[in-house]
């Protein structure tokens, strides 16, 4: 799978309401609703934005559109995980 299906499969599946089974998230922060209507915590959003940040910086370029999308979970997941990518690779 190439970086660019990755990135929309992620976003996909939570569009879908389909969450990752990670136990060890502390649920916590703000709500933001999913497009399926399921609402969510802003730590469980930052959860689900692990494998964008594991596919690093070339997958910043796939993930920028998805900063826009009118679902603002949607949007913070996509901010955040490029957050996460350029302070790692050391840019602001």
């Amino acid at each position: 799978m190439n970086v660019d299906d990755a990135v929309t499969q992620v976003f996909a599946r939570l569009a879908t309401g389909e969450l990752t089974q990670t136990a060890d998230v502390h649920e916590d922060g703000w709500e933001a609703m999913l497009p399926s209507g399921e609402v969510v915590v802003r730590s469980r959003l930052q959860a689900e934005a692990v494998p964008l940040i594991t596919l690093g910086r070339p997958a910043v370029a796939y993930i920028e559109r998805w900063t826009t999308h009118v679902n603002r979970a949607l949007r913070y997941v996509a901010t955040y995980a490029i957050e996460k990518i350029e302070a790692s690779s050391g840019e602001d």
